[in-house]
C-alpha cells in the first residue's frame, strides 16, 4: 500500500523542477487540410512541426499542478494495464513462414483473450 504513495512522491519531486509555467506559450497549428479526419484543428499532432517550440499544441497556460498530477497518474495506470494485458496475450506459433519468408513466425489472436473478462487489478 505504501508503494503508490512512494511513487507519487517521487514523481512529484521529479516533475516539479522541470515545469516552468512562466515560459508557457499557446500554440495552435493551422487548420487541418483533410476534413474527413478532423474538422478544424487536428485532434493530435500529425507531424512534429504541429508542436510549437515549447512542445505543446493548444494553450497550456490555464493548466494546474493538480491536472498534471492527474494526467500522469492516469497515463501510468493506463501503461501499466497495457503492459499487463500484452504480457498475458496468447501468441500462436506458425509452422510455415508467412509472407516475407522468415520475418514473422507468430501472430496475436484476433479474438478477445480469456483474461479480458477478469478484473483489471494486477
Amino acid at each position: 500500500r505504501n508503494l503508490p504513495l512512494t511513487l507519487r512522491r517521487q514523481r512529484q519531486m521529479y516533475i516539479r523542477d522541470s515545469v516552468h509555467m512562466e515560459r508557457a506559450v499557446a500554440n495552435f497549428p493551422p487548420e487541418f487540410p483533410c476534413p474527413t479526419l478532423s474538422k478544424g484543428r487536428p485532434a493530435a499532432a500529425w507531424a512534429s512541426y504541429d508542436f510549437g517550440p515549447s512542445g505543446v499544441i493548444g494553450d497550456p497556460t490555464p493548466a494546474t499542478r493538480e491536472q498534471g498530477e492527474g494526467l500522469l497518474d492516469s497515463l501510468a495506470a493506463s501503461w501499466a494495464q497495457a503492459i499487463i494485458e500484452i504480457h498475458r496475450m496468447a501468441w500462436v506459433e506458425r509452422h510455415e513462414p508467412t509472407w516475407g519468408k522468415q520475418h514473422w513466425h507468430g501472430f496475436v489472436q484476433s479474438h478477445p483473450p480469456s483474461f479480458a473478462a477478469e478484473s483489471k487489478e494486477p
